[in-house]
């Protein structure tokens, strides 16, 4: 009396199902199929999540294709499985430093894409800066957020000048033979006033143009 042949367990049947998906998966592969390759590899990780070589070959089409965040996660879950297997280490190491340097090699595209605009910006704000300084000294300095520095530089310039102008333009017309008999000879400190007024107004000119050409907050 022969007995009847033991049907197959559905672990074994699930398993063999595994491992014909990931040979399909290998041939696609193979003939440079990634899209059927990586569909089957899901495949049989929906069958069976802790299949390593799936996860491995998931992971090398997906670094192919360049998806580097999943297939450095499948990658790392293979090893947690895998300690000893020293090639998933190197694919580990070889992906995080292709992103190191895809993340590096974005910064920089970023920073020249960036770098007209704020030559610009910062063009722009070098005149208005001077030409505020020009009407008044301290005002560019008060328009670059320098407002301290701005009071300062307007109260000194300002009050200088407006003191000391008069007698600083005597003082002048004294120097060219200019000054007309019977005209008041011009007080030596207000000429001294008038000196440091149109000092502090070209500082504040030249300072201006300095700190507009510098990086600011918020820019």
């Amino acid at each position: 009396m022969t007995s009847a042949p033991l049907e197959p367990s559905p672990a074994a049947e699930q398993q063999a199902r595994v491992e014909q998906l990931l040979r399909d998966a290998h041939l696609q592969r193979m003939r440079q199929q990634w899209a059927a390759a990586e569909a089957l590899c899901r495949q049989a990780l929906e069958l069976d999540p802790d299949e390593t070589h799936a996860m491995e070959m998931l992971a090398d089409l997906l670094a192919g294709k360049g998806s580097i965040d999943e297939a450095l996660e499948l990658y790392r879950k293979a090893f947690e499985k895998q300690p000893e297997k020293a090639a998933l280490e190197e694919k580990i190491a070889r992906l995080v430093l292709q992103k190191g340097e895809e993340e590096r090699e974005r910064a920089m595209a970023l920073l020249t894409l960036e770098s007209p605009k704020r030559a610009g910006e910062q063009k722009r704000s070098a005149v208005i800066a001077m030409l505020l300084s020009l009407v008044c000294p301290g005002a560019g300095q008060f328009f670059l957020g320098q407002r301290v520095k701005g009071v300062i530089l307007f109260t000194a310039g300002t009050l200088s000048l407006v003191v000391g102008i008069q007698d600083l333009f005597l003082f002048f017309l004294g120097l060219a033979g200019l000054l007309g008999k019977g005209k008041p000879e011009p007080n030596g400190i207000l000429v001294w006033l008038g000196v440091l007024g149109i000092s502090v107004w070209i500082y504040s000119l030249l300072d201006a143009s300095a700190q507009a050409g510098k990086p600011r907050k918020g820019m």
